[in-house]
């Protein structure tokens, strides 16, 4: 078994370099840094730890806007601004702890990520007055001292602790998709780093009443990670301890641990993710894959040392394109795999001493890539006519979902890789008309012409419109729903728009984010008709918001699950963009949606 370290930042996804897991990138700005932002697309793939879809989860990226995954667990975002040297999503769902993936996205691609939520279970419980020795998966441990753990507000607190907690094994493939952010650090010095990790641990603590609790000022907990008996012989004596910063989504270094036993033992002063890591130095490596001249999209990557084959992998984006981070003055091998993990390209690649453009990677014959399609195609409407604002979706298999819009006379093409599958789906959208077709299959080959689609079977009822300045944005099949704390309401549209109503005691907050504007309203909590103040905030400054006028809401129906919410809205809105400029514009919107939870 190979140990995780860092290799290749594959765009947007984010990787732990490991054997048969995702690659984590790195970059030497943070998160927050100034850089170029760019306009890019994001389509994300979220799941349990059994790789079973979760619905309804919410996702963050940006700067306070927002998406919801549908039933496939998947979730689009549409022509948002991003931060070219690292743009952070977050995922958060009851019952399981925060998810999160930091990517690159490249001007006008649509990058992937792929985030599995670890279950948030009781691992066990003590009293804070007698402390406790907390065993959780795999042997690893959380020593607590008595009378060490406080509340929210820095009080001692006494009583029954309620300890969430799980151990990532740094040889297990999952442990890619499981752990938050990528494996990017930033030094006590303030360096930034790329890591190799020999083990994290996410540890949350909570009273019986669900408020949160951590270790007191002054205290410290012991933390024992384990280390596998494959990784020991390379393991370090004294390894820098790391910490997951939420904000930055970047991984900061606070201690050490040390090696005793086959453990790392070391001391923390909080909880969140911890993570044993050794950091190195890498460069810059980027390069696009082609097939016959066509962009090799989500293609997977991995990425290998030749001396020893320590690895990892990740996915092109929808332009084929790949880039980040990889081990400075290394020999390594370049792999394009299919879904099933099969090899179907292999180059060597490196030393580099420099960051380094490897140009067009070029497959030049289609036929002997196995379960590659090329599918090409057009869409009509009801009068036999191109649609040109529309856009097609492609399924196989549970996961494998593939989005791409139409162009100004109605077709599409893209190239993809279906492993374990004999068929596929497709479907295609017609906006101004909102009707759909039905789904049509297609067997499996090399190149498939779906031929025209026509999309005029299935009338779409439900939509989620806004006019902005006299211009329409139109959101097919949209859903919606309230969790069942009541805590949130959305209505998302699967490509990427979300409008969340937020209970803040008896307030409720509506945000809503496309590729530059953030929408906040807040309104004393209402039934039907309801005036919601507008507060307009800059992506770099989400604590900064600035009054506006009234907004009009009027919701004329808000029914049960499987009815309907029924509504409209208009105000005179402030756009605040990632300039700081702020523009006062007209708008309208109108949403009929059902409920679907």
């Amino acid at each position: 078994m190979k140990r995780i370290l860092l290799l290749l930042a594959v765009v947007l996804v984010i990787f732990a370099c490991r054997k048969d897991s995702e690659l984590t990138s790195n970059t030497t700005e943070t998160t927050n840094s100034p850089g170029i932002t760019v306009e890019a697309d994001l389509m994300g793939v979220v799941t349990d730890e059994n790789n079973n879809p979760i619905a309804n989860a919410v996702v963050q990226y940006g700067t306070n806007a927002g998406a919801v995954t549908n039933e496939d667990g998947i979730f689009y975002v549409r022509n948002q601004k991003f931060n070219q040297r690292g743009a952070y999503v977050k995922v958060n769902m009851p019952g399981y702890f925060e998810g999160s993936r930091r990517f690159y996205p490249k001007a006008g691609n649509e990058s992937q990520v792929r985030i599995q939520l670890i279950e948030r279970t009781m691992t066990a419980s003590f009293q804070a007055e007698e402390g406790a020795t907390i065993e959780t998966n795999g042997n690893a441990q959380i020593a607590f001292s008595p009378n060490s753990i406080q509340d929210a507000s820095g009080n001692l607190y006494n009583g029954e602790v309620q300890v969430f907690a799980k151990w990532l094994d740094p040889s297990a493939p999952e442990t890619g998709r499981q752990m938050p952010g990528s494996l990017e650090g930033i030094t006590e010095s303030s360096e930034n780093r790329s890591l190799v990790t020999y083990g994290m641990m996410v540890v949350e603590l909570a009273a019986p009443s669900n408020l949160p609790l951590n270790i007191a000022e002054g205290s410290t907990a012991e933390l024992t990670f384990p280390v596998p008996a494959e990784l020991q012989g390379n393991a370090p004596a004294e390894i820098p301890l790391w910490y997951f910063d939420k904000t930055d989504g970047l991984w900061k270094e606070e201690g050490k641990a040390t090696l005793i036993g086959g453990n790392y033992v070391g001391n923390v002063s909080h909880f969140s993710f911890w993570n044993c890591d050794a950091p190195f130095p890498l460069v810059n490596i980027s390069g696009t894959i082609t097939v016959e001249g066509a962009p090799f999209a989500h293609a997977p990557i991995r990425i290998s040392f030749a001396s020893n084959g320590n690895t990892g992998y990740g996915y092109t984006d929808d332009q084929g394109y790949f880039g980040g981070k990889v081990p400075k003055d290394e020999a390594l091998v370049l792999e394009i795999l299919d879904e099933c993990g099969n090899v179907i390209y292999s180059q060597d690649i490196g030393p580099f001493s420099a960051d380094t453009d490897l140009g067009i990677i070029n497959l030049p014959n289609a036929g002997a890539i196995p379960n590659l399609v090329m599918v090409t195609g057009s869409v009509e409407n009801c009068d036999g006519n191109p649609v040109s604002n529309g856009y097609v979706t492609a399924k196989w298999g549970t996961y494998n979902h593939h989005s791409v819009s139409l162009d100004s006379v109605g077709g599409f093409s893209f190239t993809t890789i279906i492993c374990d599958a004999t068929d596929f789906e497709i479907t295609g959208y017609d906006i101004d008309n909102l009707i759909k077709s039905n789904p049509q299959t297609h067997n499996v080959a090399t190149s498939v012409d779906v031929g025209t689609i026509i999309a005029c079977d299935v009338v779409l009822d439900e939509h989620f419109t806004f006019i902005i300045n006299g211009e329409e944005r139109v959101y097919l099949d949209p859903s919606a729903g309230k969790d069942a704390n009541i805590t949130f309401i959305n209505i998302s549209a699967p490509d990427s728009t979300t409008l969340t109503w937020s209970l803040v005691g008896s307030d409720i907050a509506v945000n809503y984010a496309d590729s530059t504007e953030y929408f906040s309203y807040q309104s004393p909590l209402a039934t039907n008709n309801a005036n919601y103040v507008y507060c307009a905030s800059s992506p770099n400054n989400p604590a900064g918001f600035a009054d506006c006028g009234f907004t009009s809401v009027e919701f004329s129906q808000y029914g049960n699950v499987g009815e309907k919410i029924i509504g409209t809205f208009s105000a005179d809105m402030d756009f605040s963009g990632v300039d700081g400029n702020i523009q006062t514009l007209p708008v309208t919107g109108s949403f009929e949606i059902t409920r679907d939870y």
